[in-house]
């Protein structure tokens, strides 16, 4: 692979998604005194030995570097804690990583309402950025922008995404992967998501609140007013919950489906939304070309609180117009490109996240 993409520097050799690994008498013996982390550290500084060998012979100069997950089991660091110092020390010289070797830390339990250096609620992220400082100068970062569970709904992590941006920059991290809904497109606040992490991973020191302003108002126009008040109404209601316990913005459940909202809460979203398009509408004659396009953005944005009101609060309608409700919502989630709620839908066609299985259910319920 670095013999053949010549244009790359980063290769990763780390583990796979699940906790699966050797459980031979030699490798537990190993694990016992490096950890699992540790075992893999030396594994791959002996790799990136032999590869740059090749690169000084075949390549010489070439920036290079053996990239491996601190995740899962390699999460936590191969370090101990020195009481003297009152700093994170190696447990041996060999699980130190060569200078290329790099250390992708991917902090799936977080709860990213909170920062990554919050030892009370994140305490296995905090103590993995601290701890592998000990041990490489080289981060990487695979970072969580979604509730895998709850694809549709805009992801409340906007009080700590540049705080956490900071502290990669202040680490020296150089590579950010940002994994958001992998699986479909159509989802609450998706465009703003990129553009937001996009510009803090040039500067993570701009003023955030200015990046939220530019954003919204050359995206939805004629409709940023509305917009802006139904992000800062969504943040306002998600700290509150934060506060309360309810949700802390883990990347899994359904909480952003169903306990986060209230029906009064619920309206007060779609209240929102009818002003957005009413202010939308004021343009359709003079800028034809720019209604439409804020018109389709605002349908798209606005397919999460539907969803809401037909999943939680149906009951609370005529038949007629939740049939009504459902039609419309399939006809714009298609329109949107949305293919499911949440992450069963990869490669599972009869999964329940699945569009045409969720408007499949709903309409069952209407017999």
């Amino acid at each position: 692979f670095v013999a053949v993409e010549t244009d790359q520097k980063i290769f990763m050799l780390g583990i796979n998604d699940h906790w699966g690994r050797c459980k031979c008498d030699t490798c537990t013996a190993d694990y016992a005194k490096y950890r699992e982390s540790g075992v893999m550290v030396r594994f791959c500084n002996k790799v990136a030995d032999r590869v740059q060998e090749w690169i000084d012979e075949n390549s010489p100069g070439r920036e290079f570097y053996i990239c491996t997950f601190a995740y899962l089991y390699t999460l936590d660091p191969p370090v101990s804690y020195d009481n003297a110092s009152k700093k994170y020390v190696p447990l041996d010289d060999s699980v130190v990583c060569n200078d290329n070797v790099m250390i992708r830390i991917a902090p799936i339990s977080s709860v990213n309402m909170y920062p990554h250096t919050d030892i009370d609620k994140n305490g296995a992220a905090a103590t993995a950025f601290s701890g592998w400082r000990a041990v490489t100068s080289n981060f990487s970062i695979w970072d969580y922008g979604t509730n895998f569970n709850a694809y549709l709904a805009p992801y409340p992590d906007w009080g700590t995404m540049q705080e956490n941006f900071m502290m990669y920059d202040e680490i020296g991290v150089s590579d950010i992967l940002t994994q958001t809904p992998a699986h479909t497109s159509g989802t609450g606040f998706y465009a703003m998501t990129l553009y937001l992490r996009a510009k803090l991973m040039w500067n993570p020191y701009q003023d955030f609140d200015a990046l939220v302003d530019k954003f919204i108002g050359h995206y939805y126009k004629s409709a940023s007013t509305e917009i802006r008040e139904y992000y800062d109404y969504l943040r306002t209601r998600f700290e509150y919950l934060r506060d309360k316990g309810v949700y802390e913005g883990n990347i899994y459940g359904t909480k952003l489906y169903n306990e986060c909202w209230d029906y009064n809460s619920v309206l007060q979203l779609e209240r929102i939304f009818d002003r957005a398009f009413a202010a939308n509408d004021k343009i359709k004659e003079t800028s034809p070309e720019e209604y439409e396009t804020v018109k389709k953005r605002l349908i798209t944005e606005s397919l999460y609180y539907r969803f809401l009101i037909i999943s939680n609060y149906s009951g609370y309608y005529p038949r007629a117009e939740v049939e009504s409700m459902i039609n419309s919502f399939a006809f714009d989630a298609r329109m949107s490109n949305l293919t499911g709620v949440g992450r069963e839908v990869q490669n599972n066609p009869s999964s329940k996240d699945l569009l045409e299985n969720v408007i499949a259910s709903w309409r069952s319920t209407l017999v």
